[in-house]
């Protein structure tokens, strides 16, 4: 995948038609954006730029409002209201401040390659930020193990070894006569000759 400076520097002063239609248009180089530096789905068709607004994929991207604090980053996709004309428009962030921005625009002005353009915030909607791993919906943890109730089985391992020492506070075990010893969280598997034994440690 390229970084958005490598997506700018490579398509700088070129058109891009992304579907071979119409021409270089806003859209073409937000769904070559989208191909190239994302690696994401590609958002329904739409007849224009301000309908990605509405048919954006929410699982790959948080929808931002234009608001007085919020400020657009390096890689946001901007998305122009119909204030602009009838099919509004679409670009990516450069960087920006309260005030204005600096997006990689085509098609703005009409006719125009892809290049640098600084805007203000009029007629714009907002714009879409790539998800973190911050974003997503936590996964719950696991249910915790539960052991089977072996008393009978120590009992037995006691009459045949002639005594188990259990250490509980440290995870640790003696029993005599034991092949292997094994240690986990929450309990002590005992590997004997002739018999497997679980130790609960509650």
């Amino acid at each position: 995948m390229l970084t958005p400076d490598q997506f700018f520097g490579k398509y700088d002063g070129k058109g891009i038609d992304y579907d071979n239609y119409y021409g270089f248009q806003c859209m073409d180089l937000y769904r070559q954006f989208v191909k190239e530096c994302l690696g994401f789905p590609q958002s329904p068709p739409v007849e224009g730029a301000v309908k990605v607004w509405d048919t954006y994929l929410p699982e790959y991207f948080n929808r931002i409002l234009n608001t007085v604090e919020a400020i657009p980053i390096k890689g946001d996709v901007i998305i122009w209201s119909t204030g602009v004309g009838p099919y509004g428009h679409i670009a990516v962030c450069k960087d920006g401040t309260q005030t204005e921005f600096t997006s990689f625009d085509q098609n703005w002005p009409v006719g125009s390659l892809c290049h640098f353009q600084k805007h203000n915030y009029n007629n714009v909607l907002g714009w879409l930020r790539v998800k973190t791993v911050a974003d997503a919906t936590p996964i719950p943890p696991p249910p915790p193990p539960t052991y089977p109730d072996l008393s009978s089985e120590l009992q037995e391992c006691n009459t045949r070894l002639g005594g188990i020492e259990i250490d509980l506070s440290n995870q640790k075990a003696v029993i005599l006569g034991a092949k292997n010893i094994l240690y986990g969280k929450g309990f002590v598997w005992v590997k004997l000759a002739k018999l497997k034994v679980l130790i609960p440690n509650d």
